[in-house]
C-alpha cells in the first residue's frame, strides 16, 4: 500500500539523520538536508515521483518571513556586538546596581534573554551575552555549574519569550493564522520563571561585590571611549517593540511590511 512505502521511505530517512547527527556528529541542519536527498531519491526510485531541485527550494519559501526576521536579528545582535553596546550596558548596570545585587541578576538575566528574544535562537544568547555575563556571575561567587545553569535558563526562556518564537511562529503558518497577540502570554511564562531561576540559582551565593574584581572581566574603560549613543538602536527597537503592540492602530506590525 501507498502509505507503507511512504512510511518505509520516513523511517530511512529518520534513520540516516539520526546516524548523521549522532555517530558521524554532522551538524542538524546538514543532516537534515541529506536525509531529505535520500528520502526524495528513494522516491524517484521506488515510485516513480519526480526528483527536482524545486522540491528543496519552494518548502523554504513558506517560511520566507520568519527567516528574514531570523537573519535581520541576527545582524543587529552582530552589530550590537561589534559596536560594544553590550559592553557598555553592562558597565553601566554593574555600576549603578552594584550594591543591590537582587536587580542586578535580575538584569543580567534579562540580558542574557535578549539575543535569543529577537532572533529566536538560544545559541545567539550564549555566544552573545552569555559570554559577557558569565565571568561577571562568577566574580560575584557564584559557582561555575549555577552560572552555567543561568545562562542556559536566560538563553532558553529569551527564546520562548517574545517578540520572536520561531515554534510559535512555525505553528501559525502551517494553520494559516497571524502570529498576533502571543507577546502577554509568552510574558507571562517566561518572565516570572526567569526572575526566579536566577534569584534561586545565584542569590544566596553572591557575596559583597568589588568593582576592582569586575574590572578584572569587564572593561569599564568603555564609558570613556563609548558614547551613549552606541546603544540608541537598541533603544529604538525596544521603544518599536512596545509602541506597536500598545498602539497597534498608529504602529501596526512594522516589520513584515519592512
Amino acid at each position: 500500500m501507498l502509505w507503507e512505502i511512504e512510511l518505509l521511505y520516513f523511517v530511512a530517512m529518520l534513520a540516516v539523520f539520526v546516524i548523521l547527527l549522532l555517530v558521524v556528529k554532522i551538524p542538524a541542519g546538514i543532516s537534515l538536508m541529506v536525509s531529505a536527498i535520500i528520502g526524495a531519491a528513494l522516491s524517484a526510485i521506488f515510485s516513480g515521483t519526480e526528483f527536482t531541485l524545486r522540491h528543496f527550494i519552494e518548502g523554504g519559501f513558506a517560511y520566507l518571513d520568519n527567516i528574514l526576521v531570523i537573519v535581520t536579528a541576527m545582524i543587529f545582535m552582530a552589530g550590537l556586538t561589534a559596536s560594544g553596546a553590550l559592553n557598555y550596558f553592562s558597565v553601566i548596570l554593574v555600576r549603578t546596581f552594584h550594591k543591590k545585587p537582587v536587580i542586578l541578576l535580575i538584569f543580567f538575566m534579562l540580558i542574557i534573554m535578549f539575543p535569543a528574544m529577537i532572533t529566536g535562537s538560544s545559541l545567539s544568547s550564549v555566544v552573545c551575552t552569555g559570554a559577557i555575563i558569565a565571568p561577571i556571575l562568577l566574580k560575584m561567587g557564584i559557582p561555575k555549574a549555577k552560572a552555567g545553569a543561568i545562562v542556559a535558563f536566560g538563553s532558553i526562556l529569551g527564546m520562548i519569550a517574545p517578540p520572536i518564537n520561531i515554534p510559535v511562529m512555525l505553528i501559525c503558518d502551517v494553520v494559516d493564522i497571524p502570529y498576533i497577540g502571543f507577546v502577554l502570554p509568552l510574558l507571562a511564562l517566561t518572565l516570572p520563571l526567569a526572575i526566579f531561576c536566577v534569584l534561586f540559582l545565584g542569590l544566596k551565593h553572591v557575596r559583597k561585590i568589588d568593582l576592582e574584581e569586575i574590572k578584572e572581566v569587564l572593561d569599564f574603560k568603555v564609558l570613556e571611549t563609548t558614547k551613549w549613543t552606541v546603544i540608541l538602536p537598541l533603544i529604538v527597537l525596544v521603544g518599536l517593540i512596545i509602541l506597536q503592540n500598545v498602539l497597534p492602530r498608529i504602529f501596526g506590525g512594522l516589520g513584515m511590511p519592512l
